[in-house]
């Protein structure tokens, strides 16, 4: 994804199953997003994964299953509350990653 809106409606939220990924890029702000990642990502690159540039994830972040952010290059900022369900978050990569929002643990 290279663009903010890329997703279309923001009050729609996004999932993320076990084996796809969603790749962002370019120096983007995702708004207030609501997301649900389960998965390691395609090929292992991330559930989430920042591919370029420096960007912000800024919506709630759920996990349905054991997830992982990852950064290849720049950096992920994600500013909204993460809520694991339980489930293992897994941070990577070989760029920076800030979490900025609170970390929930809930079942």
């Amino acid at each position: 994804m290279t663009h903010a809106n890329g997703l279309g409606a923001t009050s729609a939220g996004t999932t993320v199953a076990s084996g796809p990924g969603l790749q962002i890029s370019g120096g983007i702000t995702l708004a207030a997003e609501p997301l649900t990642l389960s998965g390691d990502g395609y090929w292992g690159g991330g559930a989430l994964e920042n591919i370029s540039g420096n960007n912000t994830w800024a919506g709630p972040i759920k996990l349905g299953a054991k997830a992982r952010i990852r950064t290849g290059s720049g950096t992920l900022t994600v500013t909204g509350t993460i809520t694991n369900g339980g489930y293992q978050a897994e941070f990577a990569g070989g760029d920076t990653i800030i979490a900025g929002g609170i970390i929930r643990n809930f079942r």
